[in-house]
């Protein structure tokens, strides 16, 4: 099996040729010691689109015994487990609406810190 690649952990990670792509500048990023949030500027939490909004939010306390008097670990990690799967489905979606818009997988792969061969395996749906 192969090794996995570390994943990019923060768009200020990504390469120039990625950070140089339209939009790139419009992004807000801040940052609030381990933990990152990035939206287009103007965008809030609140924005809602014509067709739907998608939107990923999850709150935790960095100590995990911070929560425990109130919630089971495993609710916890179900709700991660949720979260994984929904993140996992977008990806896949965005990949390939990547390369519908002419993307490379090299490109695909580049903006995930992987491989163009594992962008390849993981969001074609070929075999």
């Amino acid at each position: 099996m192969a090794k996995k690649k570390s994943p990019l952990t923060t768009l200020e990670d990504l390469p120039d040729s990625i950070k140089s792509l339209k939009g790139f500048d419009d992004l807000v990023i801040e940052r609030d010691g381990e933990n990152e949030t990035a939206h287009i500027k103007g965008v809030t939490d609140q924005t809602e689109y014509p067709g739907g909004t998608w939107k990923v939010w999850m709150i935790l306390p960095t100590d995990n015994t911070l929560w425990l008097e109130h919630l089971d670990p495993l609710i916890v990690l179900a709700g991660l487990g949720g979260a994984a799967f929904e993140v996992e489905k977008k990806l896949v979606e965005i990949a390939r609406f990547c390369k519908s818009e002419g993307k490379t997988w090299t490109q695909i792969g580049e903006a995930l810190g992987m491989s163009k061969q594992a962008a390849w395996e993981r969001f074609s749906g070929e075999d």
